[in-house]
């Protein structure tokens, strides 16, 4: 582990933050400086992977969901195009977690003995530096680019049929109306 203190600690710290302001990290540079360097977590390969994976997997879900089939399908049936957005986001976004999630762990204790795969860290000329990038599921809602951690993923849109003021229909209170049946949900 390095130290901050000293010419070669400093100089370091300054050459990481200059790094990540690079790749677009304005806020909090400094933590995660501070992070890379005290506990040698490579957090400016984290950063560089994980900020990537919001505009080309997630966000991207805005602009594409029209050219979908199903979609197209969907739209001229009256959905809402902000609607299949939101669905086809969410799903990206699970889909990306759980990924993320299984590249730690495939969930199998019988398969010890069996070859496993890990991200490792490597210089622009791929060489591995001995460091596994890992716990990148952790760090996704927080590099959500709108500083919103996602929540626009998990609340309902505001609709006919519940608003997001109205705490009877919320994710935290009760499962919202069930469309199906014409009851509401308790």
């Amino acid at each position: 582990m390095e130290s901050l203190d000293g010419p070669l600690g400093s100089d370091r710290a300054a050459a990481l933050g200059e790094a990540f302001r690079r790749i677009g990290l304005d806020d909090d540079v400094d933590s995660w400086v501070a992070s890379e360097l005290g506990e040698d977590i490579p957090q400016l390969t984290r950063y560089r992977f994980l900020s990537g994976l919001w505009p080309k997997m997630i966000d991207s879900w805005r602009q594409r969901i029209a050219a979908e089939p199903a979609a197209q399908r969907l739209l001229a049936a009256g959905a809402s195009r902000d609607d299949l957005a939101q669905l086809a986001r969410a799903v990206a976004y699970d889909t990306v977690f759980a990924l993320l999630y299984y590249l730690e762990d495939d969930g199998r204790d019988d398969c010890d003995d069996l070859p496993f795969w890990s991200l490792v860290e490597t210089t622009g000329n791929l060489e591995p530096t001995g460091r596994r990038v890992a716990g990148l599921f952790e760090d996704l809602l927080i590099l959500d680019p709108s500083g919103n951690e996602g929540i626009d993923l998990v609340e309902p849109l505001p609709g006919p049929w519940r608003t997001m003021e109205d705490p009877q229909h919320s994710r935290a209170g009760t499962s919202g109306p069930d469309l199906t049946s014409g009851e509401s949900g308790t």
